[in-house]
């Protein structure tokens, strides 16, 4: 992780973007953690609002742009998404929050029609919608679409206390030869920092982030997905915990391997061969 004035090429950019959202947002902060947070839910509500919202709810003028929630990550650059994004395919982004990476891939040229969002909070679900993409209200277990080219779980395995439920339904609407694509914060802890408590992981031990990421690769190769490429980088966020630069793990490229089309090919092969040597003995006769 890299920190505070840190000069590397890689952090300058999307710190200096921090440091105006920073900025931006200071003085509503104020007024936003005076405020009594019942639950993860109620602060999502909070953190993916307008400042048009937040203005009326405290009385706070506001002059950012977006919502008051914001994230850099290395998933929105463009070299990384035109490496892994077929734009004939349908794309699922679990976890979709204030709608940034669908709005980034609309401005690629994908239609609305072809991108999902999920989320469990109202607002985001409320943002994503606003993106014209088709939205659902919940887990992924709420999504009722199928046959994705792409799938983002975008930065919850952390919180998520049914990790195993979720990747197995990723497996499950997952087209041949489609991408998981996770990024995640490591170790998963399943404690946000206000102190909420998001369960118990059925797949992370929450001790040591080497562990619990094998521990996730090994889960999916469990389900027929390889790994095909990790990237360990920075989330460059800002919250109603303040400007944070959090570690993050990408697994890039998560392709769905199907034994049934394995048993395809070896009985094509020997069909094939079959078909040849039926030739030679009719020739030989």
């Amino acid at each position: 992780m890299h920190y505070d004035g840190c000069a590397c090429e890689a952090c300058r950019p999307p710190f200096s973007k921090l440091q105006v959202v920073e900025m931006e947002r200071k003085v509503v902060t104020e007024a936003l953690r005076k405020l009594e947070i019942t639950g993860p839910e109620a602060r999502y509500n909070l953190e993916y609002s307008t400042a048009a919202e937040l203005a009326m709810l405290t009385g706070v003028e506001c002059r950012f742009t977006g919502t008051y929630y914001w994230f850099d990550t290395p998933v929105l650059e463009e070299d990384f998404l035109r490496g892994i994004i077929n734009p004939s395919e349908k794309i699922l982004d679990v976890g979709a929050g204030n709608g940034t990476l669908l709005k980034k891939l609309i401005k690629r040229s994908l239609f609305p029609s072809q991108l999902v969002g999920v989320d469990i909070s109202r607002k985001a679900v409320e943002r994503i919608r606003e993106t014209g993409a088709r939205v659902f209200h919940g887990t992924i277990s709420a999504v009722k679409d199928g046959e994705f080219g792409t799938i983002f779980l975008s930065y919850f395995v952390d919180r998520d206390s049914d990790q195993r439920g979720t990747f197995v339904k990723s497996a499950e609407i997952l087209i041949p030869g489609g991408l998981v694509i996770l990024e995640g914060c490591f170790p998963c802890e399943l404690t946000s920092p206000a102190g909420f408590k998001n369960g118990v992981a059925n797949v992370t031990q929450g001790r040591d982030a080497e562990e619990d990421i094998q521990l996730v690769i090994a889960e999916f190769a469990k389900l027929g997905l390889t790994l095909k490429d990790r990237w360990d980088g920075q989330r460059f966020v800002y919250s109603l915990d303040g400007p944070e630069i959090l570690p993050s793990t990408i697994f890039v490229n998560l392709e769905k391997i199907f034994p049934f089309l394995e048993f395809r090919t070896f009985l094509l092969t020997w069909l094939v061969l079959i078909i040849y040597f039926r030739r030679k003995i009719t020739k030989i006769r």
